[in-house]
């Protein structure tokens, strides 16, 4: 069998204690971050959660006020319900409208000569 060279490369035992103490400092070290970073977002969410939840709060009353105008709006489609809602509820008086057609003196004279 034909030998193999050794090309310089040497295999080196892994020391294990060495290993496990190049893992856990960094490990341990992000896993403390985090911790910390948890405990400042858990703050800040009970700084703020009262106001968050005032103010979805609000946001679900003007949603549901913009439906109840939507479905106004619908209702008052007609002109007739237009006319009654501006009488009724607005207090707006209900007029006549009287079409008045003026015509001229030139006009009248042609009118005539036409007939």
């Amino acid at each position: 069998m034909p030998r193999t060279k050794n090309l310089g490369l040497r295999r080196k035992r892994i020391n294990f204690g060495d290993l496990q103490r190049y893992i856990a400092i960094p490990m341990g070290s992000l896993l403390v971050v985090f911790i910390v970073a948890q405990f400042v977002v858990l703050d800040l969410a009970g700084i703020h959660g009262p106001e968050i939840t005032s103010l979805r709060n609000e946001q679900e009353e003007l949603k549901l006020e913009i439906e109840l105008k939507r479905a106004e709006m619908n209702e008052l489609t007609k002109s007739q319900d237009v006319k009654t809602y501006a009488t009724t509820d607005l207090g707006y008086k209900a007029t006549s409208v009287k079409v008045i057609k003026i015509v001229d003196a030139q006009d009248q004279n042609s009118i005539t000569a036409q007939n």
